[in-house]
């Protein structure tokens, strides 16, 4: 996920992972309806988890000219790409 210039990767996303992400303000089930949330969620967790840091880098990006639509891409494939999402799936 490329935001300002920087490169942050999402770690796997396992049970823990997707708690974290839930504490953090992220839902799977109205992630359509929350992206906001979701976004700075997945950062926070791409950044060590915290929220606070994330919503500013945000904030920076989307001053700057940035969007959502390439940081929504690499979370869809983050989740598509998750053994855990893939074995509730199954």
């Amino acid at each position: 996920m490329k935001i300002n210039d920087r490169e942050y990767k999402i770690p796997e996303l396992n049970f823990n992972a997707m708690c974290a992400l839930e504490e953090m303000g992220a839902s799977f089930a109205d992630m359509d309806k929350k992206v906001l949330s979701t976004v700075r969620a997945f950062l926070a967790l791409a950044m060590g988890g915290d929220v606070e840091k994330a919503g500013r880098e945000i904030e920076t990006h989307i001053a700057a000219g940035g969007g959502f639509d390439e940081i929504m891409e690499d979370i869809s494939r983050a989740v598509e790409e998750s053994g855990f999402f893939r074995a509730l799936r199954a």
